[in-house]
């Protein structure tokens, strides 16, 4: 598991692990609408308030996943 500070939100990433990973990311954003796509679809949405809000989804090998746009990113874990 890795918990991965370097990761930002509107960033497009690409799993070449070899393996499906599990992505976790908790989110905060004074009202606004997070999503989380895998490949062009998107597996997850939050509609965020003050409080963290989780998305996450499993990754295929080769797969592109992204964060849409946030105010704040409180953690990004990576099973793997």
């Amino acid at each position: 598991m890795t918990n991965d500070r370097m990761k930002s939100a509107g960033v497009s990433y690409q799993n070449l692990t070899g393996k499906p990973i599990f992505v976790v990311i908790g989110c905060a954003g004074a009202g606004t609408a997070q999503t989380f796509t895998i490949d062009g679809v998107i597996v997850c949405r939050a509609d965020t308030s003050s409080a963290i809000d989780t998305l996450c989804g499993i990754v295929p090998h080769g797969s592109t996943y992204i964060l849409g746009t946030t105010t704040t990113i409180s953690y990004w874990t990576e099973l793997r």
